[in-house]
């Protein structure tokens, strides 16, 4: 005798036997008795199908559609948005294990990064702004490649970005920095785009802020000297 052990939300894939084979997909209801829209003696699992990836298992979904409707049949005519299967067609897809991260630096973006159990390395595109990080894992599991895709799967941070003494005027250091840049190169030499809207007082912001910090936590994306090369660009009466 079969045993139903199916839930509403849980990931399945359906079987070799299925026309729907090579799909997978989430279970939005299950209906039994007089709910049942099919003549089966098992109940009705109603399914939303993940579209496929790739062209080839369109193509090979479209022919085997194509040949039980003895007509053309295309992607978007087969309603994988929502079908009824019979448990015997469903395989349930087992449940991966929390991700456990550790926090292992900063890549060159200041995005944080972070490694899990499987060695899988994961970026947080938020740049740490939001308690809850957003994480992607990152492309070639490069720890400066740029964010790929989003994490699908339950993750718990074990060890987190250490907080930084400093981190208000790194923040700050780099709000200046980016407005020179727009000032220089966008902004058509623009004071209303400068935070101090003062070509002076914005350098001496930015000096003021450089020597705050100590030898070894100088930001390396904002050297003294090009600090110089801002207040030269922007300030051509300063010798």
């Amino acid at each position: 005798m079969l045993t139903f052990a199916f839930k509403i939300g849980q990931r399945v894939q359906t079987t070799s036997n299925s026309d729907y084979a090579g799909l997978s997909g989430v279970i939005l209801e299950i209906h039994t008795g007089e709910d049942k829209e099919t003549d089966n003696l098992t109940p009705d699992i109603h399914c939303s199908f993940d579209f496929p990836e790739s062209e080839a298992e369109i193509q090979k979904l479209e022919e085997r559609f194509s040949s039980l409707y003895n007509m053309p049949k295309k992607l978007d005519e087969l309603a994988l948005d929502e079908v009824i299967m019979s448990p015997n067609e469903l395989i349930l897809i087992p449940e991966e294990p929390t991700r456990l991260l550790h926090y292992i630096g900063t890549d060159e973006w200041a995005r944080p990064v972070y490694q899990d159990q499987y060695g899988k390395l994961w970026k947080d595109v938020e740049l740490g702004d939001f308690e809850i990080p957003h994480l992607h894992s990152a492309v070639g599991n490069e720890f400066d490649g740029e964010p790929d895709m989003p994490i699908r799967k339950p993750f718990k941070i074990l060890t987190d970005k250490p907080k930084n003494p400093y981190e208000f005027q790194y923040m700050m250091l780099s709000r200046l920095q980016s407005d020179c840049e727009y000032y220089l190169n966008y902004g058509n030499r623009c004071t209303g785009r400068l935070y101090y809207l003062d070509e002076e007082k914005q350098i001496a912001a930015m000096k003021k802020l450089g020597k705050e910090f100590p030898d070894d936590g100088k930001p390396e994306w904002l050297t003294w000297e090009q600090i110089l090369e801002y207040e030269k660009a922007m300030c051509p009466a300063i010798k």
